[in-house]
C-alpha cells in the first residue's frame, strides 16, 4: 500500500526508528518528489513523501486504517 504523508501529521519530521508502526507491516520504500529512498531507522519522514508499506493481506485493511491516522492526523503540541 502506498501512504501520503500530511503537513504537521503525527509523521511528519520523525525518524523511521521513532515510530510506532502498526503490527506486522513493513516500510520498503520513500518516494520523495522523483527519488525513491531505502528507508533505514534514521531516515527522516517528511511532509509530501508517499510510503511504500507491506502488510500481511489479512490485516492489510486495519493497516491501512492505522497509517493513514499517522499520516493524516495534525500531531498535538
Amino acid at each position: 500500500m502506498e501512504i501520503a504523508v500530511c503537513l504537521g501529521s503525527r509523521l511528519d519530521q520523525q525518524q523511521v526508528k521513532d515510530v510506532k508502526w502498526p503490527y506486522n507491516c513493513l516500510l520498503v520504500g520513500i518516494r520523495r518528489v522523483e527519488t525513491e529512498i531505502i528507508p533505514h531507522g534514521n531516515t527522516i519522514i517528511l511532509s509530501g513523501d508517499y510510503l511504500s508499506i507491506l502488510a500481511h493481506e489479512e490485516q492489510a485493511p486495519k493497516t491501512n486504517k492505522a497509517l493513514q491516522l499517522l499520516a493524516e492526523t495534525i500531531s498535538k503540541p
